[in-house]
């Protein structure tokens, strides 16, 4: 190709309206060989900032580490443009640019399409990059952007939209199956279980009581482990019990104060411990919106563990209040117990899982499943954490 030829096709490129980006194929940093003006309209970058420069990193600080997130996946792109020959479109992504023509900062969204140039032995010598700024194709709604800087077109906008729809069809018929199932387990429990668990704790007793002369220390004994074995099952029933009623509750929602609840509880559970020396510190203001009956049980289920956990404390020490967390306001319960080993916090809220033997401390295991269904049903979270094992932290995000 002569010089004139050469000149006509660098103005010609030069004058492109689309913005145009050409790379060296040959240099893993994809150092800019040369960049056309609607590139640099659009982004308000220099050419000398840009020529003889990696392409991924100059691009990535000029526009305040908002390139950072997509940095590998574009990179990969070329690459795979280089090893496969073929055109890549990526996704489009949100860049946050600086030194536009009236030097202010905005939000645009791009789409890059990576084609292979070839020499004339069909060797890839350079990658063209061809830059869509598509921000005035999208929509409010559309203009959402994921963990990694991205955001989906209008046809997988769509498509998602459309699988998530069917999901949810097929995650309200499995629910409504589950929740029949329960319904059917929940009645056998209650008419099937019950009743026999009470004869036998009666017949037990009758036997202790009219013939204890008849009985030496381990008769009596294993009466007495048959009778405490048939109560506990029966609490354990009761507890199923409350979960299924929980679990099939709506939330009727009002302003409350989770301060004066928990109190309130307190002092009833306080009644059965009379002795008990425990310092209750209850912060002011702990406003929320939520079903004030739920809530009851909630904090009544979390109490009663703050007390069981510290019944071999001198004094027990017990706070509720809240604080800020990651920008979100959330409350907690806190105490000077036993703890537990953090690497089984996940195991806190499952049914029936308990991180202390029966010996130490009583319970079925089904109290914080339910502290956890009721947050879930108000759309919260709850977590605990134990510092070093001394204590424990109950968090609830509403």
């Amino acid at each position: 190709m002569d010089n004139v030829s050469l000149k006509k096709l660098n103005a010609i490129f030069s004058a492109f309206p689309t913005a145009l980006v050409i790379l060296r194929a040959d240099d893993p940093d994809f150092t800019v060989v040369e960049v056309n003006n609607a590139f640099l309209e659009m982004t308000g970058m220099e050419r000398n900032t840009l020529l003889n420069n990696p392409f991924l990193e100059t691009v990535n600080n000029y526009s305040e580490g908002r390139f950072e997130p997509n940095l590998g996946e574009l990179s990969s792109a070329v690459k795979k443009v280089v090893t496969e020959k073929k055109l890549i479109e990526t996704d489009i992504f949100e860049f946050k640019w600086d030194g536009t023509q009236d030097s202010a900062k905005k939000n645009i969204y791009l789409q890059f399409k990576c084609s292979p140039v070839k020499d004339e032995y069909g060797a890839i010598d350079s990658v063209l990059l061809v830059v869509d700024d598509v921000t005035g194709l999208l929509t409010d709604s559309e203009k959402r952007v994921s963990d990694t800087g991205k955001i989906k077109t209008r046809k997988e906008l769509q498509n998602q939209s459309e699988d998530l729809e069917k999901k949810a069809a097929v995650n309200k018929a499995q629910y409504k199956s589950a929740s029949e199932e329960l319904d059917d387990f929940v009645y056998s429990v209650s008419h099937d279980l019950r009743a026999p668990l009470r004869r036998i704790d009666g017949f037990s007793q009758e036997i202790l009581n009219e013939y204890a002369d008849k009985l030496d220390e381990t008769g009596a004994h294993y009466l007495n482990r048959i009778r405490q074995g048939a109560q506990d099952m029966g609490q354990l029933i009761d507890d199923l019990l409350k979960l299924s009623r929980i679990s099939r509750k709506s939330v009727e929602r009002e302003e409350i104060d989770l301060g004066n609840i928990a109190k309130s509880v307190f002092e009833e559970l306080m009644e059965l411990e009379p002795e008990r020396n425990v310092d209750l510190k209850i912060d002011d203001d702990l406003i929320i919106n939520a079903d004030k009956g739920l809530i009851k049980a909630m904090l009544s289920n979390l109490i009663s563990n703050a007390l069981k956990f510290t019944s071999n404390r001198e004094v027990a020490e017990i706070q509720i209040g809240s604080k800020m967390l990651d920008g979100d306001k959330v409350f907690y319960i806190s105490d000077n117990g036993v703890g537990f080993d953090p690497s089984y916090k996940h195991k806190l809220f499952k049914a029936f899982s308990r991180l202390h033997s029966q010996n130490q401390f009583s319970g079925t295991g089904i109290g914080l499943a339910t502290v956890k269904r009721i947050m879930t049903l108000h759309g919260g979270m709850v977590w605990a954490e134990s510092p070093d094992e001394n204590g424990a932290i109950f968090y609830l995000k509403f």
